[in-house]
């Protein structure tokens, strides 16, 4: 059956000290990017939220997605001592003093 459904899918999960981002993503990037590889792609680009977000549209895009594509991208940073390896690697989410 076709359609639009105004359902949306939401998952809910716990952040723990080592996550590094939050990725938010219409169906476009996850009918045909799976989320390993959606942060495998973000921690390659990790140089800000905006890049890593028109990164993974243009994956979605080169690899042939049929949906519109929407993504948004929160990098998480921790207090000092805590800070992931990827926001202490590329100076994002630094505590301020």
């Amino acid at each position: 059956r076709l359609g639009v459904s105004s359902e949306a899918e939401v998952v809910t999960h716990r952040l723990q000290p080592g996550d590094d981002m939050i990725i938010l993503a219409t169906d476009g990037l996850w009918d045909v990017i799976p989320p390993a590889a959606a942060v495998h792609y973000a921690r390659a680009t990790a140089r800000s939220a905006d890049l890593i977000a028109k990164r993974l549209v243009t994956e979605a895009l080169d690899k042939g997605t049929e949906d519109n594509v929407t993504v948004g991208v929160l990098l998480l940073g921790w207090p000092s001592g805590s800070r992931s390896a990827l926001a202490a690697r590329e100076g994002v989410g630094k505590p301020q003093p």
